[in-house]
């Protein structure tokens, strides 16, 4: 359910990435964290109620800390977001608006997805 639901979102957010980071550094700029609310019938068929692009990250519980907090440092994870990383594609950026500037040409900043 949550797969085929994606899918039918597909094309929207894939647009809204692609607008948000023309350029692509490395292929995980851009994510959305999805909000699914499922709803369980008696003989366990899952109804989806509705999706939340924007999901709340308050926590009233400390169980909802303890959900919300493994869920962002996953979705990091998943995203090989590091300071490495972060640091590089910066240098990298400051060098190609430097050869910008000078020339004129504009350089695509290139990544691998993972190291």
């Amino acid at each position: 359910m949550i797969i085929k639901t994606i899918i039918t979102g597909f094309p929207s957010m894939s647009h809204q990435y692609k607008c948000s980071q023309p350029e692509d550094y490395t292929g995980n700029m851009c994510f959305h964290i999805l909000g699914f609310d499922v709803m369980m019938k008696g003989n366990s068929d899952p109804v989806l109620l509705e999706v939340n692009h924007t999901p709340s990250f308050t926590t009233d519980t400390p169980m909802d800390m303890k959900i919300k907090k493994a869920l962002i440092k996953d979705t990091l994870k998943i995203m090989n977001v590091n300071l490495k990383k972060k640091n590089e594609l910066y240098n990298q950026s400051v060098e190609n608006n430097q050869v910008r500037l000078l020339t004129g040409k504009r350089n695509i900043l290139e990544g691998k997805l993972r190291e």
